[in-house]
């Protein structure tokens, strides 16, 4: 009776996700200006974004899906247990089956006692799955609609310093309000080394090139920022139908 009356009582929340779950962005939000490392705040450059790519609705179920993909792709799955046929001990019955008073077991490994073997314990196996294509591209472009919408995706020309300096890139980048970002640049590798250099010793930094960037990265991060090439490789990369 209790439990009927619990269930009765629940209620369906009210709040309805925001309508850019549902919609694509705004044609005016696809235009972002062209930042440089070596230049000033004021940016007057600017670059259009493919809609199909950073323009889409944001698919939060399908972003979800993927990470979860990601994230058990990465477990290890070498979890080991002994069972009682893996430890030591003589498999002699411990004491006859009747007349002692104690509880009837068998022999020294069994998983009732200290140095026992474990009962349905862990076994190596393999977590990972397959997962489409399509899916995975459509992620992709949800998370980075997202990122633009939020005002948290940043287009650069490229990564290129002057000198290796922690500190001058680390000012330019407090000038621009950026932290705790993934900056994404080239396909396969970067052709900065000096931004590689100087980004070592920033703790809120990551580093990696346009095949390295997946949903779980980006997730993981606040701020988005792209080189050219990166930009160029990611929109021909996810329109691949």
């Amino acid at each position: 009776m209790n439990a009927c009356i619990l269930v009765r009582t629940i209620k369906a929340s009210t709040k309805q996700a925001p309508a850019f779950v549902f919609e694509s962005c705004p044609p005016e939000n696809l235009k972002v200006p062209l930042l440089s490392l070596k230049g000033s705040t004021a940016e007057t450059e600017t670059i259009d974004l493919n809609p199909e790519v950073f323009g889409v609705p944001v698919r939060r179920d399908v972003i979800h899906q993927v990470a979860v993909w990601h994230l058990a792709n990465r477990r290890k799955g070498t979890a080991n247990s002994k069972t009682r046929g893996d430890v030591r001990g003589t498999t002699k019955k411990a004491f006859r089956q009747k007349g002692t008073g104690k509880a009837r077991r068998g022999d020294m490994r069994s998983p009732m006692l200290i140095g026992g073997g474990v009962a349905h314990g862990p076994k190596p196996r393999d977590w990972s799955y397959s997962m489409n294509k399509k899916v995975r591209r459509l992620a992709m472009r949800s998370v980075l609609s997202g990122k633009l919408l939020e005002g948290r995706l940043w287009i650069f020309e490229d990564f290129e310093l002057e000198h290796a300096k922690t500190q001058l890139l680390f000012q330019r980048l407090e000038e621009l309000g950026i932290r705790n970002a993934l900056f994404v640049d080239g396909e396969e590798f970067h052709d900065s080394p000096e931004f590689f250099q100087a980004s070592k010793n920033i703790p809120w930094m990551q580093l990696v090139s346009g095949l390295r960037a997946n949903v779980v990265e980006i997730l993981r991060r606040e701020n988005v920022v792209l080189s050219r090439r990166a930009l160029q490789h990611l929109e021909k990369r996810l329109l691949v139908h």
